[in-house]
């Protein structure tokens, strides 16, 4: 049975593990936050699986046989871009791995994992993609509350408190999120601190443009365009070889 935490939400989810008894007990945590389970013992099998289906989350264990957990996830991120990947390890990351995991946008959870935190990271995962949780400006992940239309007209006051408390509310049509009610507070803080960024990021664009209409520049861009793929080779390689 679906749980109503997220029963009206995707949750079908791909859980990758080589040992029997974690796979059982992670299938039962996850079944347990109300999620739709596809099991993989390998990495063939997960593969297959990835190949065939669509998920909402994947979860995969890092020391999965053949092909192992992180080339799952790499492949899993190439199929699906925005889904949320979780990967189970039974140890530490060391730093190159834990650089892999920030680039691709992996989450991580060290073994044993307790059932009722694997299930409540889950759940937080597929809301967060869903546009259900919150960062607010106290830096807070608040869970939003969620109305269809008719409710946001007949029910309107207890939609904003909903929203002065959190900070944001959804309004739902047809069990699809169609628009997003704000505080003040949060408004003016999505508007005003977003403002330095950008006027920083334009001012940094049309410095580099200028500097591309000097002559030597435009020269060199000239060059880029006529030269032939042999000598752009070359280019390339000297730069990757000149000291840094």
């Amino acid at each position: 049975m679906v749980t109503q935490e997220i029963a009206d939400f995707p949750n079908r989810a791909l859980l990758a593990e080589g040992d029997p008894k974690s796979l059982d007990a992670h299938a039962a945590a996850l079944a347990a936050a109300g999620f739709e389970i596809k099991k993989a013992r390998d990495g063939t099998e997960a593969l297959a699986l990835l190949s065939s289906q669509t998920f909402d989350v994947i979860l995969t264990d890092l020391d999965l046989p053949a092909p192992n957990g992180l080339e799952i996830a790499r492949r899993a991120r190439t199929r699906f871009a925005s889904v949320p990947i979780i990967v189970l390890s039974p140890r530490s990351l060391d730093e190159v791995t834990l650089r892999t995991f920030t680039e691709n946008g992996f989450q991580y959870l060290m073994k044993p994992v307790v059932p009722k935190m694997l299930g409540r990271t889950t759940v937080r995962a597929v809301r967060r993609r869903a546009g259900l949780i919150f960062d607010n400006r106290k830096g807070d992940a608040v869970e939003l509350r969620s109305f269809n239309a008719t409710d946001a007209k007949n029910k309107f006051g207890q939609m904003l408190e909903t929203t002065l408390r959190d900070g944001a509310a959804v309004i739902r049509r047809h069990d699809e999120p169609k628009a997003v009610l704000l505080s003040w507070e949060e408004f003016k803080d999505l508007v005003t601190s977003r403002r330095p960024h950008l006027d920083a990021l334009t001012a940094e664009f049309d410095a580099l443009l200028a500097r591309m209409q000097a002559p030597t520049h435009r020269q060199g861009i000239q060059a880029a365009f006529d030269a032939s793929p042999e000598e752009l080779g070359d280019a390339a390689v000297k730069a990757a070889r000149a000291p840094r």
